[in-house]
């Protein structure tokens, strides 16, 4: 079997939340990840080699989704470990609380944060990166999926495939899944629930996203507020 590379994607992601204060909270004491305070009433939460920086939002509410590598071999523990800290969200279809991606040899687990972002822990399995310590905060290991909202789904994702020379994984009708077991796109058309919710519809939200990649680039997805940019 081919093993994906263990390289994060994700470097550091810059999104907005109107609510600052209780998200810093909820990151630093709830799931007690490392978490500063920075300017502005921003903060900055890291996860593995990902650093996540939150600002202030104005006028908005942003919503976003994100998934986090941890360990292949440690799903049923970051259930037990999650449900000691917040509400996990079982799938909409068949109420699990584990939900099995059977085409990327996966499995994942859903949570809400603090401001409502949909968090999701996903263990990958053709990744070597099993543990053999009790799951912590240090499983976290990367961001590895992002969610982008924009009218035109298919054309984005080849747009990011061509840009950073990463697979297109899959193509459905309003979506699309760019990247590999390091790190992925997840392209959405706006209104398409997030899974595993249905009361949560796809939006889009300013992000500056930081990939790893061979050159640098700096790229504004068009009509968003998206901006893209890599350095190796």
């Amino acid at each position: 079997m081919t093993h994906a590379r263990q390289d994060a994607l994700f470097l550091k992601l810059q999104l907005q939340t109107h609510l600052s204060r209780p998200l810093l909270d909820f990151y630093r004491e709830t799931l007690d990840l490392p978490v500063e305070a920075v300017d502005n009433d921003g903060f900055v939460v890291r996860t593995g080699v990902t650093t996540i920086e939150f600002l202030p939002a104005v006028d908005s509410k942003p919503l976003y989704h994100l998934a986090f590598n941890i360990p292949e071999n440690r799903i049923e523990e970051a259930v037990r470990w999650l449900r000691q800290r917040v509400t996990v969200l079982p799938d909409s279809g068949g109420g699990q609380e584990i939900v099995e991606w059977p085409a990327w040899n996966a499995h994942s687990v859903y949570f809400r944060d603090a401001a409502g972002n949909i968090l999701e822990l996903i263990a990958r399995h053709d990744l070597r990166n099993a543990s053999q310590h009790t799951f912590g905060p240090e499983d976290w290991l990367c961001v590895s999926e992002f969610g982008v909202v924009v009218p035109d789904p298919h054309t984005v994702a080849r747009e990011l495939s061509d840009t950073f020379g990463l697979p297109v994984r899959n193509l459905m009708q309003g979506f699309g899944a760019v990247g590999d077991d390091a790190g992925m796109f997840i392209v959405s058309a706006p209104g398409r629930p997030w899974m595993p919710v249905r009361d949560v519809r796809a939006q889009a939200f300013p992000a500056v996203v930081l990939l790893r990649h061979s050159e640098p680039v700096d790229l504004r997805l068009p009509g968003t507020d998206y901006r893209i940019v890599s350095r190796t």
